[in-house]
């Protein structure tokens, strides 16, 4: 591996010292602070806070607030309101997102004492946080992290419900979700839910699901008031072909429990784009009669150049009795890393005998550059009952990132080979990850890249190759800019298109690509009928951009498959996806050259303008309404599994030697489906019905 070029920034903050108030009014607390935050920075955040109460018939308060927001902005989901089971006891306070600071500010953490008289304390806090878009070593959102978030408020019920969720697909065999991540890599996922609970008596059940393992954390309140705000925690090795589903799920133990769900949120990380990480993780039981310290997980890790490392786990208290608590340290090198701020108070206290409570920890542990040193992340309970932890997971990783980030900088030249071109004056090699975030002194015009990712991100507006196409051979190519011009001859595994151009020319794509995926495209896209395209998926940017502009009116939105009525084989045996969805990024024309079947679906009752099939292609259109015209050349238009009961034709319908099937078992291609629609037929076939294919004249 080459040695790391570049560390993204990262910022912590401790305070070890207990704090209280008994103010009923949200004060700071002290030294609970994140040091200043760099406006128009991006970061992922944990925080981990060791939270109680002096009276155990009393709710107290805890949020964060962030600074870098007009009128100091209450982060979203972040209050945990606690009735303690303990007056000597601690709770666990986890909150972890992802945010933009929007001016040069702060996120401090707040608290109070609801009734003004006895004491809200906080025994400990730290922050971690890691900017994405470190200059020079940016992380690249659907590459390198990503986050999905849901706050649609509902009442749970006993029988879970999903909320915030992602499948990501590693091969065609699913082909209605954005392929992020590809076999062989490391990624680390937070699961952060915040409940209002409605009732004093009966549990609420949080989950986070990973390929079909469940990491569980429930509890019974003390207070219908109360209010969680807990993350879960895994990690996960892609060693297979297999699509990978996650999920955050909630339920209630009781149909009359009622408590409230408010908002969830799934955070990832790619941990192979760190120098240095690792993955320790174990979802057994591990159960015990002994009240001694004994060992959570354990093991050694080896920093880079710095000698720092994060560190963030998170584990799962199964108390098997009521009252009961847990305790938790980190040795590095045998000795404690916090002293003893974290192990002489607990983690929570058990309301019921059937709690399974989480209990995190996030930090930045210092040692020397290159050094390996031993963590051991003990634990201990105050009870010799049999009972003890599971859904133990804990990741480590450098600030370093993993081989180079190179910047296109074109301040030589416009040659890609051309080391001064670069940031840290090389020239990319084949295990460098290539960024085209801004503009250069000079476009790049020549030669070509061998790498492993490129991403040409919304700041690059210039044009890539310009009338001479150049060669990109890589794992995975993205696309986010609407406003350059790129001319790519790819050979790639994944060509993500995020954005293009949304005037001619917008993209033109030759070369050999196995996976295109078309997300949130703002211009036409022609695939040339050089190209060797193998499967093809549409789709709106939902989960993707979910904050895109609504498609303007009047854009040329197409998109080219193949680029002749005589290609016969650029495409072959291409199978594409298109989800019609105008307001997110959909295609409103169609074009397609060359053997392959296609799926049109409309998930928003959207409208398809105009189709053209050519030279063998088949089309499964699933859609509800096309405006303009359906031409045929020696192509299948099918409405065979289309499950619409009333379509729309749109003015004109023409084949030349092509198949139409209008059959769609549920009587949608009815005489209303034609009205007003001029049908042409000349040596083709048709379908209404049941009837058998005839020609037309």
């Amino acid at each position: 591996m080459p040695a790391p070029e570049a560390s993204v920034n990262f910022l912590t903050a401790q305070q070890t010292t207990e704090q209280t108030t008994t103010s009923a009014t949200y004060g700071d607390v002290s030294g609970a602070v994140t040091p200043t935050l760099v406006s128009g920075a991006r970061y992922m955040m944990w925080v981990y806070a060791k939270i109680g109460g002096s009276n155990v018939n009393q709710l107290y308060s805890f949020k964060l607030v962030d600074t870098t927001l007009p009128d100091d902005t209450d982060m979203a989901g972040s209050e945990k309101v606690l009735e303690p089971g303990s007056a000597s006891q601690y709770a666990s306070y986890s909150y972890c997102t992802v945010f933009t600071a929007q001016s040069a500010g702060t996120v401090k953490m707040q608290f109070k004492a609801n009734d003004g008289a006895t004491t809200s304390k906080v025994r400990f806090a730290e922050f971690v946080l890691i900017q994405l878009n470190t200059p020079g070593a940016e992380l690249i959102e659907g590459q390198d992290w990503w986050i999905v978030e849901d706050a649609t408020a509902t009442t749970l019920g006993t029988s879970p419900q999903t909320f915030a969720a992602r499948t990501l697909s590693a091969s065609v065999s699913s082909t209605n979700h954005y392929t992020n991540r590809i076999n062989g890599e490391s990624w680390a996922f937070w699961g952060h839910t915040a409940i209002n609970y409605n009732n004093g008596s009966y549990q609420c059940n949080t989950n986070l699901v990973v390929d079909g393992t469940t990491v569980t954390g429930s509890q019974e309140p003390e207070d219908p008031n109360e209010v969680s705000c807990d993350w879960l925690q895994q990690a996960i090795d892609f060693g297979d072909a297999n699509d990978k589903a996650l999920s955050i799920t909630a339920s209630d133990e009781h149909a009359s429990a009622a408590n409230q769900y408010v908002s969830s949120r799934l955070v990832a990380l790619r941990l192979e784009v760190f120098a240095s990480y690792l993955i320790d993780q174990d979802l057994t039981a591990y159960d015990s009669t002994s009240t001694s310290w004994l060992t959570n997980l354990d093991g050694s890790f080896t920093p880079s150049t710095t000698g720092k490392a994060i560190a963030i786990g998170c584990s799962v208290f199964d108390g098997g009795g009521t009252g009961r608590h847990i305790y938790q340290k980190l040795l590095i090198d045998t000795a404690a890393h916090w002293g003893t701020s974290m192990s002489g108070t607990g983690s929570g206290t058990t309301r019921d005998g059937t709690d399974e409570l989480p209990y995190q920890f996030a930090t930045v542990i210092s040692g020397s550059a290159s050094t390996e040193f031993d963590y051991d992340w003990q634990w201990s309970k105050g009870s010799s009952a049999s009972h003890g932890i599971e859904d133990r997971c804990l990741v480590m990783f450098t600030p370093e990132l993993a081989g180079f980030r190179k910047t296109w900088d074109g301040s030589a030249d416009g040659a890609l080979n051309t080391p001064a071109n670069w940031s840290g004056g090389a020239a990319p090699s084949k295990e460098d990850t290539v960024l085209f975030a801004e503009n250069g002194t000079n476009a790049p015009a020549s030669s070509s890249l061998t790498c492993k990712r490129v991403f040409f991100g919304k700041g690059f507006t210039q044009q890539f190759g310009g009338s001479t196409s150049l060669s990109v051979s890589a794992e995975i190519v993205t696309i986010d800019s609407p406003d350059a011009k790129l001319h790519i001859t790819p050979t790639v595994n994944d060509l993500r298109v995020r954005a293009v151009r949304d005037v001619n020319p917008g993209l033109y794509l030759l070369g050999t690509i196995r996976n295109l995926y078309l997300l949130n495209p703002k211009g036409p896209v022609e695939v040339l009928d050089t190209a060797r395209l193998f499967y093809l998926f549409v789709m709106g940017s939902r989960g993707v951009l979910p904050n895109a502009a609504p498609y303007a009116s009047g854009r040329p939105v197409t998109l080219t498959i193949g680029n002749s009525q005589s290609d016969t084989g650029s495409v072959a045996r291409c199978e594409g996806v298109f989800d019609v969805d105008q307001q997110h990024g959909g295609f409103k024309t169609i074009q397609i050259y060359g053997p392959g079947r296609y799926i049109l679906k409309d998930e928003e009752d959207d409208e398809t303008t105009d189709i053209l099939l050519a030279s063998g292609a088949l089309l499964d259109f699933r859609g509800t309404t096309i405006t303009g015209t359906v031409d045929n050349y020696q192509a299948v238009f099918s409405c065979s599994d289309n499950k619409n009961s009333q379509l729309d034709f749109g003015s004109a319908i023409n084949g030349w030697g092509g198949i139409f099937i209008f059959d769609n078992e549920v009587g949608g291609a009815n005489t209303t489906a034609f009205s007003g629609t001029t049908v042409t037929a000349h040596s083709s076939q048709t379908r209404f019905g049941q009837d058998t294919l005839t020609p037309s004249a």
